[in-house]
């Protein structure tokens, strides 16, 4: 378990470093029970985003609640779609 949620902090703090390389200001919510584990704002633009290790279909319910919600895109982020993420 320990070693999941290492991995699963390292794909946060990767998707951070990314974003501020991008110009964003950017922050994980380390350790937190919330949807959205990581959070960013450049030029105007809020970002939200769930990540995963596996593509949970929890993390898909959690997005469609925070959009309805909120009216925010929670974007759904693995490993595999890092390297393609658009900034």
């Amino acid at each position: 378990m320990a070693n999941q949620y290492r991995r699963g902090a390292n794909l946060e703090r990767e998707l951070v470093i990314r974003l501020r390389a991008n110009g964003y200001m950017a922050a994980r919510s380390a350790s937190s029970k919330s949807p959205v584990d990581v959070w960013a704002v450049k030029d105007g633009q809020f970002r939200v985003f769930q990540c995963t290790l596996n593509g949970n279909s929890k993390k898909t319910s959690d997005r469609l609640k925070i959009n309805k919600a909120y009216g925010v895109d929670m974007e759904i982020v693995t490993k595999e779609s890092l390297e393609n993420l658009e900034y």
